[in-house]
């Protein structure tokens, strides 16, 4: 609540914010993946489809899953 209340000192997420976004569309291997999660240090990406449109989101877990599935 007093963060809420200091209001101007916080940052804004603008500020914080990676740019320009880093996104992975849904027609992407996941091992496609590994170079921007380990070479670029990105612990969640947004997902688009072929218009360009949030879909969702992966990380480093979800990967660490599906490549383990394949595995087994």
């Amino acid at each position: 609540v007093d963060l809420v209340r200091r209001g101007t000192d916080m940052p804004t997420l603008d500020g914080l914010m990676t740019r320009p976004a880093q996104t992975v569309s849904t027609r992407q291997w996941v091992t496609e993946l590994l170079p921007v999660y380990s070479e670029q240090g990105h612990h969640h990406l947004p997902v688009v489809d072929d218009q360009q449109r949030l879909v969702g989101m992966v990380t480093q877990s979800d990967l660490v899953r599906a490549l383990h599935r394949a595995m087994t």
